[in-house]
């Protein structure tokens, strides 16, 4: 590039950046065995995926390296910080947490993604988030090691804290970008265990960018080790391929596109290729494979296609090998499993296939090995157990089958082993945590079966355990639930069963154990104060909640739903003052809901339903700003819905199958609630007084009204009409109000397959054909029936030579039949209790008595306010009886000829051209009626003699039915 094609002020950038970078740096020499050392300094972090290493690796190892597995790869999610400043003036001094970070070089707008887990990395970025002078910024210098010697860089970056996030394990993700250079001039530890300085900011131009045509006016630099680390567009130049001497070729984090040109295999000195972080394309060059000296192969999140090329298998000296996040395709080579100084291979989120073959035992300096989110398949191959160094192990989210090999484990050094979403059968391995190191066992997903091993109790180094969605059965192995260190478990959706005891397990945070068998008592989990979530739903625990559960204040999440739990909610639960979702669904729960629930501050979730709770929902319960959703669905709770906050828009399936709810918003579905006025109380015995003349003299009147009322309108109205076809038609009513609305050309015309007959007051009926036309009695013999809330009213008689129909009364509602499989008992027992009444109004009030003995399911229906409805035919329903004045025996009535009947008149039995009405089934299901309202319409001379000692039982049976007498009042009803 000539001087004269770039402007002035590039060229002066590109000056000062050769200043910076290669000016003589001022290095410190650090024995590797001193204890006095400044590797102190460097040890004090340790800056690493979610891969972690094992805890007694040396201190070289616990700096920032870029060698080591990626460390970005679980970079998870993160949120922007607040407070954060773009550029100080140059000049400027500052006193910044250092970080030292092994062979990298990070550049003014360049980004750098860190997963940080040690205490004193994680004080260094809380210093450097609260910190006043320069908030949210870090100083970055590179450290390299020569021999037995570290040497450190006094020219570093300040870099910006954009986004972090702390995880539930109290490390960090964070990313940083580089702002502006600066000149480090002393350094100290802090008290804390980090590095600090004191930088001087560099006066240079910022935001500073790589200039035009940079690379070219570089090249003839002789000791250039790093290029790139900028926002950089366009291909990776050709030329590179002429930079023989360059060791360090880092062009990561940018926006560079096309393919990897195939002269980077002329670099022989390469020993560092990092490539990530592009839009890269096309296969990988199998040039690379020529690279003699190359240690690290860096080339991920980029947009390679292809197979992985044979030739990187000659690549002898490769000790990390990460082509992760492309969209490579084939086999793996076998040729990859001959790089006996390979450390960390990461193939993972590619779509490679094959087996993995038993070559991978030749890799016996493996320390990480990442495949998962392939399309891999076949067995996990034996060669994996003997591999010493293993420590990671990942293979997640393939298609691996057959059993996980007997000895893995045994002669590994495994930390972290994955191996979730597979089709993975058989045992689980007793030899998995023989290293004593493990921390991470993730198996969901798969088919494992049989015990849990009680290998696993015995693992103090535990901590995340994920077991869920597999087939394992048997009780938990003693000590299992001691383990110290677990933060997590879950062994949700398995066979487990067993009682759940005590659980000492201070760290834990997640317990998950629904969709198993467990039984017997609530868990102890008091002992586990940091839980943040548990989860014991679908199982058949049948203890009442512990009063204990209150100390656990970080609580969360809590699903205790679809078990048998007994018993009260205690109110102490509103001490859980982090609880957003609570779910106690599906249980016997009784008693009020507690109001000290409205001192949930963050409550989101609440789910009480398909319980046995009673009394009125607190009115406060509304005022809990964070409720989003309710559902107190079929328990037994009365009164009005609170006004406020979640409940003016509840569904009407959150508050259905209550007792007598009622509610102000017409979303819910409830009847509206009365308004009732006080009155003032000096006129309160007035209103009483009033109230009780006014009654008595409604009671006398009503008594004389009903006779003449009752006289009338059981002499019922005939009408015979003769249509122009010559039939003859009968109508008779039993309401005058429908005489002149219902005739018999509408009856006729509404005939389809409903049935229905709306008049023009909108006033709906329904038209029953009479089956058995020849037992309709004469018209001279029919007499009108009072009026029932349980018995669906006849309107009128319509029929002809041939035919007769029935017009009733139309009702909104369901058949019995539909929905008794969906009734709890409460629902059964008022249902039954309504149909009790009715047959008790049939055969006690009515003047003859009338005997409906078709109880079958089709025959009630279920109308709108949860109310039974009897619907009667014509042969039973009206008749004109003919009292007997004896009792037959058993065998008479067995054989139809006879009748019994109470003497004095009462429950009796009649006979319409002589059928007997009343079976066997008919008086059993009469007499658990009669059991049930605790009254007698007939008695019988022995009865007399009983009345006054049953007096009291006769009042407790009006209102309670037994379990037993509840199950054959059903057998008769459906009988």
């Amino acid at each position: 590039m000539d001087d004269d094609r770039i402007l002035e002020r590039e060229r002066l950038q590109i000056e000062l950046i050769r200043e910076l970078d290669f000016e003589e740096l001022q290095v410190e020499e650090v024995e590797e065995d001193s204890p006095d050392s400044d590797e102190d300094d460097l040890a004090a972090f340790r800056v690493t995926s979610d891969t972690r290493l094992s805890d007694n690796l040396g201190a070289d190892e616990l700096i920032f390296n870029p060698d080591v597995a990626s460390l970005h790869t679980y970079l998870g999610e993160v949120e922007d910080t607040p407070n954060r400043i773009a550029f100080v003036d140059g000049g400027t001094v500052l006193k910044l947490p250092l970080f030292y970070l092994e062979g990298v070089v990070l550049f003014p707008e360049s980004t750098l993604p860190l997963r940080i887990i040690q205490s004193s990395f994680l004080a260094a970025v809380e210093r450097a988030l609260n910190q006043t002078n320069a908030p949210c910024t870090i100083g970055v210098i590179r450290v390299y090691r020569e021999g037995h010697q570290f040497k450190y860089a006094t020219v570093g970056t300040t870099a910006e804290i954009r986004q972090y996030r702390r995880l539930s394990d109290g490390s960090f993700n964070v990313i940083t970008r580089g702002q502006q250079r600066f000149r480090l001039k002393r350094r100290w530890t802090d008290v804390e265990g980090f590095p600090c300085g004191e930088v001087h900011i560099v006066d240079e131009d910022v935001p500073l960018r790589t200039p035009r045509d940079a690379f070219g006016k570089l090249v003839p630099v002789s000791n250039l080790r790093d290029v790139g680390g900028n926002v950089l567009t366009g291909h990776v130049p050709a030329c590179f391929g002429n930079l023989s001497r360059i060791e360090f070729l880092t062009l990561a984090s940018n926006q560079l596109t096309g393919g990897i040109p195939t002269e980077l295999g002329m670099m022989k000195n390469l020993k560092w290729i990092y490539l990530g972080y592009n839009n890269l394309s096309g296969e990988i060059p199998y040039q690379l494979g020529e690279l003699s000296s190359l240690k690290h192969l860096d080339l991920v999140y980029n947009n390679l296609s292809g197979p992985i090329p044979p030739s990187l298998g000659d690549l002898k000296e490769l000790a990390y090998m990460f082509l992760y996040q492309n969209q490579l395709s084939g086999q793996i080579p076998p040729s990859i499993f001959s790089l006996k100084n390979l450390r960390s291979l990461d193939f993972s989120d590619n779509s490679l296939s094959g087996e993995i073959p038993e070559l991978v035992s030749q890799l016996q300096s493996l320390e990480i090995l990442h495949l998962f989110s392939n399309n891999l398949s076949g067995k996990i191959p034996e060669g994996l157990t003997s591999l010493p160094r293993l420590q990671v192990l990942q293979l997640w989210s393939n298609k691996f089958s057959g059993e996980i090999p007997a000895s893995l484990g045994k002669h590994n050094n495994l930390t972290v082993l994955d191996l979730s979403t597979n089709n993975l059968t058989g045992k689980l391995p007793d030899t998995l945590c023989d290293s004593g190191n493990l921390t991470k066992l993730i198996l969901f997903s798969n088919s494992l079966h049989d015990v849990i091993p009680p290998s696993l109790s015995e693992c103090q180094s535990l901590e995340r355990v994920r077991l869920q969605n597999n087939k394992f059965s048997g009780e938990l192995p003693r000590g299992f639930n001691e383990l110290q260190l677990v933060n997590f478990l879950d062994l949700s959706n398995n066979n487990l069963r067993g009682n759940l005891g005590t659980w000492d397990m201070p760290q834990l945070e997640m317990l998950n154990l629904g969709k198993n068998k467990f039984t017997g008592e609530f868990p102890d989990v008091s002992r586990s104060k940091r839980l943040k979530k548990l989860d014991l739903s679908s199982n058949g625990i049948s203890g009442v909640v512990p009063v204990e559960l209150t100390t656990c204040t970080e609580l969360m999440d809590l699903d205790i739903s679809d078990n048998e739990i007994p018993g009260v909610i205690p109110s102490e639960l509103s001490s859980c003052k982090n609880l957003v979702n609570l779910d106690m669904s599906h249980n016997n729960l009784t008693g009020d809901i507690p109001s000290s629930f409205s001192d949930f501050p963050v409550l989101s979730d609440l789910d009480l339903s398909c319980n046995q709770l009673s009394g009125k929902i607190p009115k406060n319960l509304g005022n809990i700003e964070s409720l989003v959703q309710v559902n107190i669905s079929h328990n037994l709770l009365h009164g009005s819905l609170p006004s406020t906050g979640a409940f003016l828009a509840i569904n009407a399936t959150a508050v259905a199958g209550n007792y007598n709810l009622c509610g102000a918003n017409n979303v819910s579905g409830l009847p509206p609630c009365h308004v009732v006025r006080k009155t003032s109380t000096k006129s309160w015995w007035f209103v009483v007084m009033l109230t009780f003349v006014a009654f008595l003299a409604v009671l006398v009147s009503g008594f004389f009204i009903s006779l003449v009322v009752q006289r009338k309108h059981n002499v019922l109205k005939g009408e015979r009409v003769e249509q122009e076809d010559g039939t003859r038609w009968e109508i008779q009513f039993f309401d005058s109000r429908f005489i002149k609305s219902l005739t018999v050309n509408a009856i006729l015309s509404s005939l389809n397959e409903q049935n229905v007959f709306v008049d023009k007051n909108g006033v709906k009926f329904v038209i029953k054909k009479v089956n058995k036309y020849d037992t309709l009695p004469d018209l001279s013999e029919i007499v009108k029936l009072p009026e029932h809330r349980n018995i669906i009213k006849l309107v009128a008689t319509c029929r002809s030579e041939e035919v007769a129909y029935l017009i009733h009364e139309d009702v909104e509602g369901k058949r019995l039949s539909d929905i008794l499989n969906c009734l709890s008992w409460e629902r059964r027992k008022n249902i039954m209790t309504g149909i009790a009444e009715a047959l008790w109004f049939l055969h006690c009030r009515c003047s003859p008595p009338v005997v409906g003995c078709d109880l079958s399911l089709d025959n009630i229906v279920v109308d709108v306010k949860d109310e039974p409805r009897l619907l009667l035919g014509l042969p039973v329903l009206i008749f004109r009886c003919r009292r007997k004045r004896r009792i037959k025996s058993p065998r008479e009535d067995r054989k139809g000829k006879g009748i019994a009947e109470a003497e004095g008149g009462g429950a009796a039995a009649f006979q319409i051209k002589g059928s007997t009405l009343l079976s066997r089934k008919c008086h059993r299901a009469t007499k658990l009626t009669l059991i049930h309202i605790g009254s007698s319409c007939g008695k019988t001379k022995a009865s007399h003699g009983r009345e006054a000692r049953k007096k009291k039982e006769t009042q407790k049976q009006k209102t309670e039915i037994g379990e037993d007498e509840v199950e054959e009042l059903e057998e008769a009803l459906q009988a």
